[in-house]
């Protein structure tokens, strides 16, 4: 049993830091030198495997292209990396907030506006609840 949240815990680690460096690397090209650390917090949302994967995951269990030691595996994967998502944003939200405000850049209003309201993720979620009507729904 330890052996199997070992492996399930190491592959989750290894898949979610793929994707998250992947997605700083890709972005540093396709971005800006001034967007530099805009490329860290969007990597950290993109980082989880989609919960689509369990629908693809129990499409192909159904058609036999996988066994069902490998669709736990991806149903595992998948949800350790959705719960994990959250930790590592919050994490580069607080890196890139206190440590590089100085490498905000300046033309890029909604960054500005984020960091001179100290805006938190949860905080961005009650403001477009209230700006929507919904918030204490």
């Amino acid at each position: 049993m330890m052996f199997e949240i070992t492996v399930l815990v190491s592959l989750t680690l290894a898949v979610v830091g793929f994707k998250f460096f992947t997605g700083v690397l890709v972005l540093q090209v396709v971005l800006s030198k001034e967007s530099r650390t805009a490329k860290w917090i969007v990597s950290a949302g993109l980082a989880q495997v989609s919960e689509y994967a369990f629908v693809l995951g129990s499409r192909a269990l159904k058609l036999g292209l996988i066994s069902r030691e490998v669709y736990l595996l991806v149903l595992g994967l998948t949800t350790l990396s959705l719960l994990l998502a959250p930790v590592l944003w919050r994490a580069t939200w607080f890196v890139f907030h206190t440590h590089r405000q100085a490498d905000i850049p300046r033309h890029n209003p909604v960054l500005v506006n984020l960091v001179a309201r100290e805006m938190t993720p949860e905080k961005m979620i009650v403001d477009c609840e209230m700006k929507n009507g919904r918030h204490g729904t």
